[in-house]
């Protein structure tokens, strides 16, 4: 993502959900999107999320995992903010997926 035109912030260990909310919590509206695993130790995505959308609560979320119910994950991103991406997906589906949550009114 860093290659695309859009600046993009990131924790340095990009597992660490701590770290994540730390960056996010110093400057919440300068974010336009959240991209989360929800497998994370110390904070899960799905924790940050919730914290995150009490500091910027129209903030755009794409959660995902390799070991998460779909069912569940709709849940952590109703209200039309948000999608979930099943692992495996390919950089293509990650792009397209970024571009239609940062178009979504």
């Amino acid at each position: 993502m860093k290659e695309s035109s859009a600046p993009v912030t990131a924790p340095e260990h990009q597992d660490e959900g701590e770290e994540a909310w730390k960056v996010f919590s110093k400057s919440p509206k300068s974010f336009d999107l959240l991209l989360s695993d929800i497998s994370m130790p110390s904070l899960d995505g799905a924790s940050l999320v919730q914290q995150a959308r009490l500091l910027h609560p129209h903030l755009r979320v794409i959660l995902m995992s390799g070991y998460f119910d779909e069912r569940s994950a709709a849940d952590l991103v109703r209200g039309g903010k948000g999608s979930f991406l099943a692992k495996p997906f390919g950089l293509s589906q990650l792009v397209d997926e970024v571009r239609a949550r940062l178009l979504a009114s």
